[in-house]
Parts: structure tokens; C-alpha cells; sequence
């Protein structure tokens, strides 16, 4: 029940990921370049789609649909025609049953979280037909887990454990290590600290860096393939942070900080939401004062340019061989994908 109940939450959160330009301001990272871009709507072969998250692999994009009877869709990078449905809907064999949460994607395999099995599953898009199967069931001390991702060896990272922002799950000696919470959050109620730790998470193509950024606070991990940080930055605060009312998760007055990661073979991307609240990010999109803002790092943590978006997006993935950004729009339900030219700046 808590399980579904988080995983409710974050849906709620995903909805409308939309942040003032004034949000630059609430950061103390200094970055190359600031730059703002405008975005184009992108025209797929087999739409409607309800899509809610996007990877992309040399010339494919991934794009996870919640909308039709199959969870992936493959589109050519080139034309963005269809290539292939993947991921059947359902209970049965065979079958995803809840929504997964995608975590690696190359032109042979879909790898994603099994919420239901809680496991890593995969589909082989080359074999006839593809089929859904299981990798690797989770620890039973894992059970809160939200995010699971396979590493370069036999590790997996993930977030929403009841131990730690961060857990390392060997799948040889079964063993789990977790990375601390944040000292920050000790203050609060312990009952519901593994919530206020709660990040999203992705890894490197080559799967040898993973990199945490936490939800509700000003503060990003980069760890590699052995479980060990490597790169730590923080600006967390409770200042102004509400968090609780009337004994409970107060998620509409919450602060908002990283909403999506995305990695590249040489730099990582963060949604940056600027310590809005969800309440905020709903009264600028009715004011229509929102933009978007992706911030760069290189592997090391190093700041490099800030994206500021014309188009409000709430998922994101980047083709650094084209130049491009691409987005999921939650406003547009007829073109919902946008793309930004990172070549050519407003």
C-alpha cells in the first residue's frame, strides 16, 4: 500500500515539471553559458501518445507510453517513424503489469523496473517475437525501491529504499550497501525520511557512472560502477521547505528541486525546478510565466551550460550527436514531444 501510494505521489509530481526563469537565481552554480532555446514540435508516425519518459540509442528513440496497449514505442532518429511496439500491457506472461520505469535502452534491449515483480526485466527487440523476461529479482529489503538500474559488473543502483538515498544491491553475494541519508533530513520525522531522500537516477550508456539528484533539495551524487561516490555537490536547506501539515506529507508545498536525469557518454542533464512548489509550478502555468531550465554537467561534476526552454517539459532526453533536446510536453496532447536545437539559440 505504501508502495502504491509513493508511486501515486510521483506520478502527481510528474505531471507538470515547469519552472520560472526566475529559478536560475535560487542556484549558487556558476555555469559556462546560459543559454535559451526554442523548441519545435515533433511529428511521429502513430500518434496519439501518452508518453512519460525517453531514452535515445545511436539513431532510435525510446519513448514509454502509457497510452496504448504496449508500454514502448521505437522511432527512427532520422524521420521518426515507427519501428516497433514492445512491452504488451497486462497480468499474464509475458506481460507489465504497472507502469514500469525505464533504465537502459540500446538497439538490441529495453531494460526497465518491474513495479510488480519488483525486478529488472527486459525485452530482446531483435528476437521473433520479442518477449518480456526477468533478469533479476530485487532484495526483500528493497520492496520501497522505486528506481532499479544494472550496472558495468553485477551491481544494481538504485533510489527509494528504506536504508538510504541510494542502494547497491550485489547480486552475487546479495548483499546491499546504502548510500547515508541526507544529514539534512535527520531533523524530520523518521517515519518518513527514505520520502525525503527520494531522487530520480540515471547511468552512463557504458553503465559505469550513476548519478542521484534529490527531489526536495539542492543536491546531486555522482557514483561509479563499484558503489563508490565519487562527486558530491549540496545546497540543501530546509529553509522554506514545508514538507509536513496536520501530521502528514504536505506534497502540494513541498519545494521542488531535480525532476529527471539524463546521461550522456560524457555529460549528465538535470531538470532543475528552482525550489518551486507543486501549487507554484500550477499557478505560473496559469499565469503563463514558465519556462524550462536543463542544467549540464560534465561526468565529473563539472558545470557547463543552462538550458533555458521555451516549451515547458516534464521528461527529457538529449541526442548530443544532433545537437538536440527532446521533450515531453504536458500541455500539447496532439504533438506532445518537442525537440530544441542546442546549435541554434534564440
Amino acid at each position: 500500500m505504501i508502495k502504491l501510494i509513493i508511486t501515486i505521489c510521483l506520478l502527481i509530481l510528474n505531471i507538470s515539471v515547469i519552472i520560472s526563469q526566475e529559478a536560475i537565481s535560487h542556484s549558487d552554480i556558476t555555469f559556462e553559458n546560459i543559454i535559451e532555446l526554442e523548441g519545435e514540435n515533433l511529428i511521429l508516425e502513430d500518434i496519439p501518445l501518452v508518453p512519460e519518459a525517453l531514452h535515445i540509442d545511436d539513431n532510435s528513440l525510446l519513448v514509454l507510453d502509457i497510452g496504448g496497449d504496449n508500454y514502448f514505442k521505437v522511432y527512427s532518429l532520422s524521420d521518426f517513424k515507427l519501428q516497433g511496439n514492445y512491452g504488451p500491457k497486462g497480468y499474464g506472461p509475458g506481460e507489465i503489469g504497472y507502469q514500469p520505469e525505464l533504465s537502459f535502452f540500446n538497439e538490441d534491449t529495453i531494460e526497465f523496473f518491474d513495479f510488480q515483480k519488483s525486478s529488472i526485466s527486459r525485452i530482446l527487440i531483435q528476437e521473433t517475437p520479442p518477449k518480456v523476461e526477468t533478469i533479476q529479482v530485487l532484495h526483500p529489503d528493497l520492496i520501497e525501491a522505486q528506481q532499479a538500474i544494472r550496472l558495468f559488473n553485477h551491481l544494481i543502483a538504485g533510489s527509494g529504499s528504506l536504508y538510504g538515498n541510494m542502494y547497491f544491491f550485489d547480486t552475487k553475494t546479495k548483499t546491499i550497501n546504502f548510500s547515508p541519508f541526507l544529514e539534512i533530513t535527520k531533523t524530520l520525522p523518521e517515519q518518513h525520511i527514505n520520502i525525503f531522500n527520494e531522487g530520480e537516477v540515471t547511468s552512463t550508456p557504458d553503465r559505469k557512472k550513476i548519478i542521484y539528484a534529490s527531489r526536495y533539495f539542492e543536491h546531486f551524487d555522482i557514483f561509479n560502477y563499484r558503489g563508490n561516490k565519487e562527486y558530491t555537490y549540496s545546497n540543501a536547506s530546509l529553509e522554506n521547505q514545508v514538507f509536513m501539515k496536520n501530521s502528514r506529507i504536505d506534497y502540494d508545498n513541498t519545494n521542488l528541486y531535480y525532476s529527471t536525469t539524463y546521461a550522456t557518454e560524457s555529460h549528465f542533464y538535470l531538470l532543475y525546478l528552482g525550489g518551486n512548489s507543486y501549487n507554484n509550478l500550477l499557478n505560473k502555468i496559469e499565469t503563463n510565466e514558465f519556462t524550462c531550465e536543463i542544467q549540464q554537467f560534465s561526468l565529473t561534476g563539472s558545470p557547463k551550460n543552462c538550458y533555458i526552454i521555451d516549451i515547458p517539459i516534464k521528461a527529457f532526453c538529449v541526442d548530443e550527436e544532433n545537437n538536440r533536446i527532446i521533450g515531453i510536453n504536458p500541455l500539447s496532447e496532439g504533438m506532445p514531444l518537442v525537440s530544441f536545437n542546442m546549435d541554434k539559440p534564440n
